[in-house]
């Protein structure tokens, strides 16, 4: 007996040196038949209470009592178990087992091991597995033989593969093995080396196409020896994509501030012509021969005038004016330029069938939308040839196809259509070839952007467009726009200048261009005006402070040196108020009509200006004050 005594002695001293909970409790009873001393710092004095209200602190047994996993026909069966204790809140790995007791029946016999600090652990790895789980970039690591361990989502998902075909595979074997040779093993075989790579490369993903990519290898060392690769890489294409964007938009930026400068002089020299040809062909017989290349001259520069208000409107970057403008002509300078830039082996064929052409548009976007539909065109026939037709119609406001979204139009519609004999647009591309950056060229072939501008012109004038193709046999662009009613297109009449008002007041032209302030002072003092010029801003000052009460109207240019227009007008109105100006402008973003007519100036005309139009904004502003049209 006292060897039994001291032997349960020492084992109750070895099982009280246990840092882990061991207690004995009657499955049947659930009363608590022994408990070590880690038990009892934890928990308190427990012995001979019942197990469930003494360790977990419930009234009733435990629903989670694993008694009938280890007795019966289980006795002898370890059973391992993991759970939160409420009493503590701590997390413990539970293994139990029955054993014989006293009088030879079964208890329970449980070990707790606190594993709190482990659970956290895993919470924390749970946690950034989640975070590089949901990651858009690439993440993978992947032993010294380039066996992937473990993968991410995204490089599932950009594979197009399953986890289990990836993990325990070589990169070469889910990677093309030539790509991998040449682009991707040189950096991975000095990371091994210890150092930390940063690559890129292109690489075509079956689920995802063709991406750039911009990855990195990180070294992953244990014991001082590097025995893995991390690899995170990200799809760099939209940055790219942007970036090219963003030099070209500088460089457009750049060539719209040199087209400005060069418009504005350009305006200057041909305010010029178009008035010396105006007071040449009043000067001529008409019908003569030299009247009719007069008349040649003054159209030409009517279609240079329109010219340079386009490379104005590209260079300001600002919103563009919708104007009743007739599309034929439009349409037929646009093809002019593509033929030139359209191979031999490309037809094209215009059917411009109808004089009822007038929209309400503005004339550069019109030019881009046929130029942006003729280059596609073009583009889908560049292999081997073939037509390209374009056609113009007028469609009545009554005709049944139209599509009920084309707001009302009593004088109906005009319809341009854009035909070629191409490749075509396969059926799954046709729901999203108006999507900005969209494109199903190659790369560095097109930007996506040329349909998605054609879309927002047609829309910004309240039209309507549509698209057919067949793969293999062509695409059919149709464009409707509602036609504009009774409208003026701003065609001049050479008849107007024989019809034009007149007057005697005395006028100041002011212009730094000697060519335009002699035209201008010739075709007034026809009107009866009495004219006095000058190229100086400063003269001009010192005339108006001499006799401003003599001079009835100042005409006067913007950008001049010394003194801007602006600038002059500002000190005339100071001294004068009242005074009537009227301000010309070919180029310039310091003066908008809003800031003109909040000086008090009259009149705000873009140069060059016609004779026929100056002479009666002279007439209003002289009779009334102000021009209605020009506030």
């Amino acid at each position: 007996m006292a060897d039994h005594a001291l032997g349960w002695q020492q084992l109750q001293a070895i099982l009280d040196g246990i840092t882990e909970v061991i207690y004995v409790s009657d499955p049947d009873s659930h009363e608590i038949l022994y408990a070590n001393r880690t038990v009892t710092e934890h928990f308190g004095a427990v012995l001979g209470q019942k197990c469930y209200a003494a360790l977990q602190g419930l009234e009733a047994p435990c629903p989670f009592c694993t008694n009938h996993l280890i007795l019966g026909a289980n006795t002898g069966r370890v059973h391992i178990w993991e759970h939160r204790n409420q009493r503590r809140q701590r997390w413990y790995r539970c293994i139990d087992r029955a054993i014989p007791w006293t009088c030879g029946r079964m208890v329970r016999a449980e070990m707790a091991v606190d594993i709190t600090d482990s659970k956290l652990v895993e919470e924390k790895l749970r946690r950034y597995e989640q975070i590089v789980s949901l990651s858009r970039e690439l993440m993978a690591f992947m032993d010294r033989d380039y066996v992937y361990q473990a993968v991410n989502d995204t490089y599932l998902t950009a594979l197009g593969k399953k986890r289990n075909e990836i993990i325990g595979h070589s990169w070469p074997e889910v990677f093309d093995p030539v790509v991998f040779a040449q682009e991707i093993q040189p950096g991975l075989e000095r990371c091994l080396a210890g150092e930390e790579v940063h690559c890129d490369f292109w690489y075509t993903f079956p689920a995802i196409g063709r991406q750039h990519l911009e990855a990195t290898y990180y070294p992953f060392f244990a014991g001082g020896a590097v025995v893995g690769i991390v690899v995170n890489a990200r799809d760099i294409t939209d940055w790219e994509m942007l970036e090219r964007q963003l030099r070209q938009a500088q460089k457009m930026e750049a060539i719209g501030t040199l087209a400005g400068g060069i418009a504005h002089d350009f305006n200057n020299i041909l305010g010029a012509i178009i008035g010396c040809t105006e007071l040449a062909l009043l000067d001529t017989p008409a019908g003569s021969l030299v009247h009719r290349h007069l008349e040649e001259v003054h159209k030409a520069s009517q279609r240079a005038k329109t010219l340079v208000r386009q490379i104005l409107t590209f260079s300001r970057r600002t919103e563009q004016m919708r104007l009743p403008i007739r599309v034929t002509p439009l349409v037929e300078e646009v093809l002019a330029m593509l033929r030139a830039s359209l191979p031999s082996f490309i037809e094209i064929r215009q059917h411009l069938d109808t004089q009822e052409d007038t929209v309400l548009a503005d004339p550069s976007q019109i030019c881009q939308l046929v130029m942006n539909l003729g280059s596609n065109a073009g583009h889908a026939m560049r292999q081997h040839g073939g037509v390209l037709t374009v056609g113009l119609i007028h469609v009545p406001a009554e005709a049944a196809e139209l599509p009920p979204q084309l707001p009302a139009s009593r004088t109906g519609y005009l319809r341009l259509s854009v035909a070629d004999t191409g490749e075509g647009i396969h059926c799954e591309h046709l729901d999203r070839i108006f999507e900005p950056y969209f494109t199903s060229k190659e790369q560095g072939d097109g930007t996506g952007l040329g349909l998605a501008i054609v879309h927002g012109i047609v829309k910004a004038c309240d039209g309507w467009i549509k698209v057919q193709s067949t793969p293999g046999q062509g695409s059919l662009f149709e464009v409707l726009l509602p036609l504009a009613a009774d409208a003026e297109t701003g065609k001049g009449e050479l008849a107007d200048l024989r019809q034009l008002p007149e007057g005697r007041e005395r006028l100041l032209v002011v212009d730094d261009e000697e060519a335009l302030v002699w035209s201008l002072m010739q075709a007034l003092g026809r009107l009866g005006y009495q004219v006095v010029g000058t190229t100086s801003s400063l003269e001009a000052l010192e005339l108006l402070g001499d006799q401003a009460s003599g001079f009835d109207l100042v005409i006067t240019d913007q950008a001049m040196p010394d003194l801007t227009g602006v600038e002059l007008a500002r000190r005339l109105l100071a001294a004068r108020p009242g005074t009537r100006i009227i301000l010309c402008t070919g180029f310039s973003e310091l003066v908008s009509l809003e800031k003109a007519c909040a000086m008090g100036i009259a009149a705000f005309l873009v140069k060059p200006v016609d004779t026929p139009y100056l002479a009666r904004t002279i007439r209003q502003v002289l009779d009334h004050g102000l021009d209605p049209d020009h506030r």
